[in-house]
């Protein structure tokens, strides 16, 4: 649920976004998870606008962010889809 809800937001802006990491290797195999680590295809201000002030950025790690403390969000460039 909380994965579809971050999708479903990411989506409305037509930001391309992907589940890495733990999460989806513990969604395949029914374990629980700690955390979701998403990469987006947009700009850190993209984010920002989506989220707000509930994005705190990474004191070290460019262009990613983190929510409620369980969720990291790295931004990266669209024109890697292409």
């Amino acid at each position: 649920p909380q994965l579809q809800k971050l999708l479903d937001l990411l989506a409305k802006e037509k930001v391309k976004a992907y589940a890495y990491g733990g999460y989806p290797r513990d969604h395949l195999l029914n374990r629980p998870h700690k955390d979701l680590d998403l990469v987006v295809f947009c700009s850190p201000e993209i984010v920002v606008k989506l989220f707000g002030s509930a994005a705190r950025p990474h004191h070290t790690i460019p262009n990613q962010f983190s929510l409620q403390g369980n969720i990291d969000i790295r931004c990266t460039n669209s024109s890697l889809l292409e």
